[in-house]
């Protein structure tokens, strides 16, 4: 497409060039390619592209032959675009407004690569890729992570605090709570018993229940990016997360973030921050 985009362009190939470069001519036709052929092109073209950036008065750009070149490489729908508005910043605050709806679409429907009718198929059994942002700003990272946090957060509490669902649930788990101190004491008497033959472990079936496991501070599912701990254990990461909070110095926001399933890959970030990241379970984050 380069080579094509080049030859199109006037003034830009010499004659020589154009044959030399024409990929039917350049890369041998006796033997499969190999990557030092594919590397050997790459550097030739670059070599062309060097040369008309060289070449390119400042102030000209817009009636260069650069431009023509990019123009017939950049996507047809970008193109229609007027040029001060792809080149202007978006507001800050528009920005952030705007970003939990963003990676709500991609986190849902997967990562934009699953639609490739080719390797599409190869994300069907997890549907739910990470979304991801990039960013050469550590600020603007972090600042993103603990915007998107508070407004999942500020969800949340507005959810809590009219959801019959969530009512009941917290009812049932303060009923739990109040009968704990006679489970408790059911349990020391059954350890004082006997045990006769045959008998097997002594549990209850109160250890077992989901209200054993249940912290109302966690992060409602919902309200969360993160999955299902496929490759550590939830417990584990909470233990590195609070030891993270002890000794490091990384902001509470950015942990807290954290256990919502978003996550800052960044050469500035804290080591152990950033090492907790990349063992973190694969597609948990946003």
């Amino acid at each position: 497409m380069l080579y094509q985009a080049l030859e199109k362009t006037p003034g830009i190939l010499t004659a020589e060039e154009r044959e030399r470069l024409r990929p039917l001519n350049f890369f041998p036709s006796s033997r499969p390619l190999r990557q030092e052929d594919v590397l050997g092109y790459e550097s030739e073209l670059k070599r062309v592209v060097n040369t008309l950036m060289d070449t390119t008065k400042a102030g000209k750009e817009e009636v260069s032959p650069l431009l023509a070149v990019t123009k017939c490489l950049v996507d047809p729908r970008i193109g229609k675009v007027d040029n001060a508005q792809l080149n202007t910043l978006p507001d800050d605050k528009e920005f952030l407004g705007n970003l939990l709806g963003l990676l709500c679409d991609l986190h849902v429907q997967g990562d934009l690569v699953s639609k490739s009718p080719r390797i599409g198929a190869l994300f069907l059994s997890n549907p739910s890729q990470p979304a991801l942002l990039f960013s050469f700003d550590r600020a603007t990272c972090e600042e993103a992570a603990c915007s998107l946090v508070a407004e999942l957060e500020e969800a949340e509490d507005q959810w809590r605090a009219i959801s019959p669902e969530w009512a009941e649930k917290m009812r049932a788990y303060e009923s739990w709570q109040a009968g704990a101190r006679q489970r408790q004491k059911q349990r020391e008497r059954v350890a004082k018993q006997k045990p006769t033959e045959g008998d097997g472990p002594q549990s209850t079936a109160a250890d077992a229940s989901w209200e054993a496991s249940f912290d109302p501070s966690e992060p409602s599912k919902d309200f969360s990016f993160a999955g299902n701990y496929v490759n550590v254990s939830k417990e584990d990461v909470d233990k590195e997360i609070a030891g993270l909070a002890r000794w490091s110095g990384v902001d509470k926001r950015i942990l807290a973030a954290l256990k919502r399933g978003i996550g800052i890959h960044h050469a500035g970030m804290n080591k152990g921050y950033r090492g907790l990241v990349e063992r973190y379970p694969s597609g948990d984050f946003a």
